[in-house]
């Protein structure tokens, strides 16, 4: 009867004493049990004083030196068998590299996959933002080109630095680009970076050229009727809202009056003083003070970078003063009633 041991071992050498040496390789051992008898338990007997115990159980050997040649006995009143281990395999050398060490990679993958810029004011450059490259494997990786970044993109830096740049084991860094829309459009861009030995590693680009939009209410401007002269009118208000999604710049109020000397009155506070950048809503108040009777108009042009214009009416008309006393200050006292 033959059998085989199939479990996996580091095989071993014999020393000029006769010891064994561990080597790292792995052999299958056949086991020749043609001439022993069925074997019902374990049996174990040294093969020298320096060599370890063989332990056989039907067609199962424990570990022995591929070479050795194992006498061992039944038990008492059996017959004696020999149990020869015999090599089937060669010696496979660094097979334990192969099966147990962890294999040397180097693997870049980027974050996120696209960047997105989103909705930028025309005309102006965005703050930079960040790819992070990063080296997952177990060796550094060197990036010998990338593609450049053109048009409404630049690039604007990062840790990586300057092609050709290397990238430890473990290690991340970052690439930066800028977007400056030139248009009312959405404007994509592939970045692509060449790896030592070809292998590329691609990220995206997007943004999107967008423009506030500057909405001046009450659409009918401000009015205020028959306010007497050297009085002071109700305060009514105007509101400047950007319905955009970006942004939009104030750069100028200009005012046009007639008379030319106003009698309209800013009295509260709300928008700052030009230029001002606008997000969402901001106020003006202005009171009416009229200095002659009859109409008085001023209108109000909000200069919009790189827009034009919006313009807000306002409008008032002067009555006489009202005396305080009919006749003046000589009042006519009622007759006392005897």
């Amino acid at each position: 009867m033959q059998g085989w041991n199939k479990t996996r071992f580091p095989a071993a050498s014999s020393k000029s004493d006769g010891s064994l040496v561990p080597v790292l390789s792995f052999k299958m051992l056949r086991a020749d049990v043609a001439r022993c008898p069925t074997l019902s338990t374990p049996m174990k007997a040294p093969l020298s004083s320096t060599s370890p115990a063989v332990s056989i159980q039907t067609a199962r050997l424990s570990l022995l030196p591929a070479s050795a040649a194992a006498t061992t006995h039944a038990g008492p009143g059996s017959p004696i068998c020999v149990a020869t281990l015999q090599p089937v395999s060669r010696l496979l050398t660094g097979m334990l590299l192969l099966c147990c060490a962890a294999s040397a990679s180097a693997e870049l993958d980027k974050s996120p996959s696209q960047l997105d810029f989103r909705e930028h004011a025309l005309g102006t450059t965005s703050n930079p933002m960040a790819t992070t490259l990063t080296n997952t494997g177990n060796q550094s990786v060197t990036v010998i080109a990338a593609s450049p970044a053109t048009g409404v993109y630049a690039r604007a830096g990062g840790s990586c630095g300057t092609v050709p740049f290397t990238v430890a084991a473990l290690a991340s860094c970052t690439i930066e680009h800028t977007f400056t829309p030139n248009a009312l459009n959405v404007f994509y861009q592939t970045i692509t970076l060449t790896l030592t030995g070809g292998d590329q590693v691609a990220f995206g680009l997007r943004g999107e050229g967008a423009q506030g939009q500057l909405v001046v209410e009450p659409f009918g401007g401000l009015a205020w009727f028959s306010t007497s002269i050297g009085t002071i009118g109700q305060e009514k208000s105007a509101y400047l809202t950007n319905v955009g999604p970006v942004p939009i710049q104030i750069t100028e109020i200009r005012t046009s009056s007639v008379p030319a000397i106003s009698a309209f009155v800013r009295t509260g506070a709300g928008c700052p003083p030009p230029p001002f950048q606008l997000v969402g809503q901001c106020s003006m108040t202005y009171a009416f003070v009229p200095a002659q009777v009859g109409n008085s108009t001023m209108t109000l042009d909000f200069q919009v970078g790189g827009q034009g214009s919006r313009s807000l009416d306002l409008s008032g008309d002067g009555s006489p003063e009202i005396p305080l006393f009919k006749d003046g200050f000589d009042v006519s006292l009622p007759a006392l009633i005897e």
